[in-house]
């Protein structure tokens, strides 16, 4: 085994694994000081549908792995599964549903209604009661799912490697090592409902690469005594300089009493599965993480070992494809600041045909050393082309004489993290619009829910309103979508 001399501007654990003579390095064998979180993240709460698990922020995830990778116990390399059954939401100040009366794209101007939730982009400035930008909230928000999916993962493999260092096995070096017994005795040792059937650590070589595959397969018994099959593989790839490259797939089964797969007698059977592909280059990481719900139970859910945007559900040709919930990641940051760029979109179904997405970038004030931000909000093309880039912005999505055609605007706010609380707070906001055709209100008589308090009583049909969107050409003149990193 090649024994990595470290790299990047973090600080480099090691472990001495038993088998070998010297020190280990351990971006040899894991990802070292890599996360999937959102740079917004202050810790100060979050809204997983669940309620039970909040996302917490990169240095908190860090600081358990590396406990973690110590080796100390058996009950000290526990992990807990129930974080792969968290899910994303939406912040309460992004796209509300909203009340309306005499709707101008309507035949006649007189269509009264409510507009569904989840279309209107970022409607109001700060998030609640709180000084939180709306852009950073949502963020935060839509990671509770593919962040805490994610961190299993992390923390999962951690917990192999725990265990096989615990049980002095050591590092295997061509060679493998099996361990599920010891994963047994350590979820009887951490009182963790879950039951192992294959985990094994093996090594090899490829080209100048150390290459360790890690194989879990395992059922989890969360609070409620619903049982869930789980199954992960992670490939990681090292070199001596300390640069990586890497993939997790991950997956379980699920039913659930929702969404576009067949029901079968009054549930939805489905397969979520989840890619990350990642890599750190000198003291740069890059991230594409994916996760989706399959139709079916047992799904393969993976194409070339990530998760396929394009491989959709299909009742006669595709019948185990992905019919709800396409989610994606696609970050390049510093590894020591974590400034960078960050996109994330989604799409509620295989039917869509756009994507929602974030782009912001992370910056540093050069003076003050504050963090500050820049984020745009717009529709993207369908997950199946997207690239995690914004394509323009949807004024009216679904509301009467609705048109999916992009305007040439997009939303903007400007970022600035509170020194006392971590809280990115907005500096400048280019957001507000009319939910027509044109982003624009001229109509006297058209009336909706602009504080999206429930209450059209307090509206003003002749308060005209004009759109104060940024054009689009400012974001696709200063925004760079990362590229993510390379499969293999």
């Amino acid at each position: 085994m090649n024994s990595g001399c470290g790299g990047g501007s973090g600080s480099s654990t090691t472990v001495a694994p038993p088998s070998d003579d010297a020190t280990t390095d351990v971006a040899v064998y894991y990802p070292e000081n890599l996360t999937v979180t959102s740079p917004l993240e202050s810790d100060n709460g979050g809204v997983s549908s669940r309620a039970t698990i909040t996302l917490t922020n990169h240095t908190a995830q860090l600081s358990t792995i590396v406990s973690m990778l110590s080796g100390g116990t058996l009950s000290a390399c526990s992990f807990n599964p129930e974080l792969f059954l968290q899910t994303e939401t939406s912040a309460p100040c992004y796209g509300p549903t909203l009340d309306y009366e005499n709707h101008p794209d309507s035949p006649g101007g007189t269509a009264d209604g409510q507009l569904p939730s989840g279309d209107l982009g970022i409607w109001k400035e700060t998030n609640a009661a709180t000084t939180e930008a709306c852009s950073a909230a949502q963020m935060n928000a839509r990671m509770e799912g593919i962040g805490n999916k994610s961190y299993a993962a992390f923390t999962a493999l951690a917990s192999m490697i725990c265990v096989d260092l615990v049980g002095g096995y050591g590092i295997p070096s061509e060679s493998t090592n099996d361990i599920v017994a010891d994963m047994n005795n350590m979820a009887t040792s951490a009182s963790l409902d879950a039951s192992f059937t294959t985990a094994t650590i093996a090594h090899s070589t490829v080209g100048t690469q150390d290459e360790f595959i890690y194989t879990l397969e395992y059922s989890y018994t969360d609070a409620f005594s619903d049982v869930y099959p789980m199954t992960m593989v992670v490939t990681h790839r090292s070199d001596s300089s300390g640069d990586y490259t890497g993939r997790f797939q991950y997956k379980f089964d699920l039913d659930t009493n929702a969404g576009n797969c067949p029901s079968i007698s009054g549930n939805t059977p489905q397969t979520v599965a989840g890619s990350v592909l990642y890599a750190r280059t000198g003291s740069d990481f890059a991230i594409d993480a994916r996760y989706a719900n399959f139709c079916g139970n047992g799904a393969a859910g993976f194409d070339s070992g990530v998760v396929s945007p394009s491989d959709k559900y299909d009742a006669t040709t595709n019948p185990d494809g992905w019919g709800d919930n396409f989610n994606r990641f696609v970050v390049a940051f510093a590894e020591s600041t974590y400034l960078g760029e960050y996109t994330y979109s989604w799409q509620a179904g295989l039917n869509d045909m756009n994507t929602r997405v974030l782009n912001i970038a992370v910056t540093e004030d050069a003076t003050t050393g504050d963090k500050e931000g820049e984020a745009w909000f717009g529709y993207g093309a369908d997950v199946s082309t997207s690239d995690n880039s914004i394509g323009g912005f949807i004024c009216n999505w679904a509301g009467p004489g609705n048109s999916h055609t992009y305007s040439t605007n997009i939303q903007y706010q400007s970022l600035l993290q509170n020194s006392t609380t971590d809280i990115f707070e907005p500096v400048t906001s280019f957001i507000t619009y009319a939910p027509t055709v044109s982003c624009d209100d001229a109509d006297n008589t058209f009336v909706y829910d602009t504080d999206a308090d429930g209450d059209l009583a307090d509206e003003d049909a002749t308060a005209n309103a004009t759109n104060n969107l940024k054009p689009f050409a400012d974001y696709s003149g200063s925004f760079t979508v990362p590229t993510a990193p390379a499969n293999f």
